[in-house]
């Protein structure tokens, strides 16, 4: 009897008979636009392109559209390999394929700016920001992972709107309450001298000086640490904004500094593109949205229990004990 294999949300489930299968479909665990591998197969497909396999649920959810689906997760180091590896792994996934990621990049950047309409724009960029970049993590996810981009999955974040929006307000509160914290100590000292010396001018400068170094690194250091909470969102759609900061935090212990000199391989290609009178940024920035998407990637753990390779591989998944399959939640 066939063993099927099947990704919901980035995570692999089975084996399982057919039989198993097609409960796991009636109970709308397992829908129509998952993806679903078994022996023979070259490559993972979408449930519904199985003849006879899939059957609507009755008064079931409608399936998701095709640019709300991603991949299969690659296979990670738990945040082990090097930046340069990264980087690699990034061009190489672009190579041959440059033209769908760059007009991504051009779009969403029109959108966020609100077609430069005064006023407007940067509304539209406080609104639409969080939507915008979880879309951003869909289409990234998508391309690193050697699946099928469209530029459909920029507006995949409108599906979930209020956690994508909640989830880019919060970052922000949250970024800016480190920063204060950490020039809270320095506007203190600077109110001290005011107080004791009558010195406002004095006190003004060096209330400025020690409050901007701690304020600034601290809301670097956040920023870095709540990274990840979009690519954890496109990932599980389930997750609510706290959650994934949370997660993000989590995820992002020890590897801040790594994530941070990522940042500053791309200083010295930035400088460049001002030679070019910034027409370099066509290619610099969807060459950083895909090794960031790289970097989140490698911070997943090895698959456990798993040999094979994500889907588009076109090799087989392999699970070394039919104990230790996962079932997916009813939820999903």
């Amino acid at each position: 009897m066939k063993q099927w294999f099947c990704a919901i949300e980035g995570r692999r489930y089975g084996p399982v008979d057919e039989g198993a299968l097609r409960q796991w479909i009636t109970e709308g665990r397992v829908s129509a636009d998952h993806l679903v591998w078994t022996e023979g197969m070259g490559d993972w497909v979408r449930a519904e392109t199985v003849p006879g396999l899939f059957v609507a649920v009755p008064g079931g959810p409608p399936p998701l559209p095709t640019a709300m689906v991603l991949q299969p997760a690659l296979a990670g180091t738990g945040g082990g390999r090097a930046n340069s590896e990264i980087t690699r792994d990034a061009h190489d996934a672009l190579r041959g394929r440059w033209g769908l990621p760059i007009a991504f990049c051009l779009l969403l950047g029109l959108l966020e700016s609100g077609g430069g309409v005064p006023f407007v724009g940067p509304i539209v960029a406080l609104v639409l920001a969080g939507p915008f970049m979880f879309g951003s993590a869909v289409f990234f996810l998508t391309f690193i992972r050697r699946g099928k981009p469209e530029m459909g999955m920029l507006f995949a974040g409108f599906k979930n709107f209020g956690n994508a929006l909640g989830a880019y307000m919060l970052r922000l509160i949250f970024v800016g309450l480190w920063s204060v914290a950490a020039a809270l100590p320095g506007l203190i000292v600077a109110f001290a001298v005011a107080f004791g010396t009558g010195e406002s001018e004095i006190a003004l400068v060096l209330g400025a000086f020690l409050a901007a170094i701690p304020g600034y690194t601290a809301g670097i250091i956040a920023g870095l640490m709540y990274s990840q909470t979009f690519y954890l969102m496109a990932e599980d759609r389930t997750v609510d904004p706290l959650e994934a900061l949370r997660k993000s935090k989590a995820l992002m212990r020890g590897h801040k500094g790594k994530l941070f000199c990522l940042y500053l391989r791309f200083i010295g290609w930035s400088l460049l593109c001002i030679l070019t009178l910034f027409i370099g940024l066509l290619w610099l920035v969807p060459y950083m949205a895909a090794s960031f998407a790289r970097f989140h990637e490698d911070l997943g753990a090895p698959a456990a229990g798993t040999g094979g390779p994500a889907a588009g591989a076109g090799d087989a998944p392999v699970t070394d004990s039919p104990t230790t399959f996962q079932r997916p939640s009813g939820s999903q």
